[in-house]
This record gives structure tokens, C-alpha cells and sequence, in this order.
């Protein structure tokens, strides 16, 4: 058995009108077999996100496990999962073509691509400022650290005038 990875999964999908404060209600209030269920799955802080001048529900995971299409097809089996996903597939609107509800051969939820990522903490400090035109700073991760000064980089400082 391979060890353990992290895959971090995005997913998007859309709310039926009106259906905004059932959606919220019914997750502020998810049910603990459900929650057991997802963390069987190896699925780690998980959150839902709510775009309403869209209706867009942007969800964001980790996936802890070496079987992520295993655990996910578990999870989908799982008599409670599927009862709760009853109830929110019917406050949504797939953008998957073909997509009949959760849990199913078609994706319920559209995952997106991660197209960057900076993985721990992330700081800017200010070096030095150089006149009104430049700025010296310097950029680092828990992971990684670059002295943006070493390229010198400028950045524009925008000046206010009264008039």
C-alpha cells in the first residue's frame, strides 16, 4: 500500500434559485453521520464557499488517503451520504453535462484545475523604500524564502496631489 498523500480537490456547482437558506440551514446542521462518513474518506478540511451574484457553491477539500477513487466510491455507498445528498442534489444545478445527482457515474460537482498554489505561511516584509518610485521587500514561505532585493525589483508608488 502507497503512504499517504495530500491531494487538495476543488469543486464548483450551482444553487437553484431561492434555494440559498435551506442549503445553509440544512448545513448548519450537518447531520454527524455524515461528517463521520467524510472523514472516513480520508477527506480533510473541507469547507463550502457561497458566490451568491452567481449562486455558485465553491467546496474545497484535502484528500489525506492512497485511494481516492476508492474511498470516494465508499463513500457514495454509505445508506446516510446518500440520504443527505437526496436532500442537497435537490437545492442544485449540476454544470457536469449529463451529471443525474451525487454519487453517481457522472460527476454531481464540477472539479476545477489548481492552477497555483503557495503551500505554508506566506510573508511580505518591506526592506527598504528607495525614493518615491521603488520598494525593496522581501517575500518567504515556510517552505521557501527569495529575496525579492536580489532582482531589485520596483514597483510603482502611486502619489496623491492636491490640487
Amino acid at each position: 500500500m502507497s503512504a499517504p498523500h495530500t491531494k487538495r480537490v476543488c469543486q464548483i456547482i450551482k444553487l437553484k434559485p431561492g434555494a440559498e437558506e435551506a442549503y445553509k440551514e440544512l448545513h448548519a446542521a450537518a447531520w454527524p453521520s455524515v461528517l463521520a462518513a467524510i472523514a472516513r474518506a480520508h477527506i480533510a478540511d473541507y469547507s463550502i464557499h457561497y458566490y451568491a451574484p452567481l449562486r455558485l457553491l465553491i467546496a474545497h477539500f484535502k484528500y489525506t488517503g492512497t485511494d481516492y477513487e476508492g474511498d470516494m466510491r465508499k463513500l457514495a455507498q454509505d445508506p446516510e451520504t446518500q440520504r443527505w445528498w437526496a436532500l442537497t442534489d435537490g437545492l442544485q444545478e449540476s454544470l457536469v453535462e449529463g451529471a443525474q445527482g451525487s454519487g453517481r457515474d457522472v460527476p454531481w460537482w464540477l472539479d476545477l484545475e489548481e492552477v497555483f498554489r503557495i503551500d505554508g505561511q506566506f510573508r511580505l516584509q518591506v526592506i527598504r523604500v528607495l525614493g518615491h518610485s521603488s520598494v525593496i521587500v522581501r517575500v518567504s514561505t515556510s517552505t521557501a524564502r527569495r529575496d525579492v532585493a536580489d532582482v531589485r525589483k520596483s514597483f510603482r508608488l502611486e502619489e496623491s496631489r492636491s490640487k
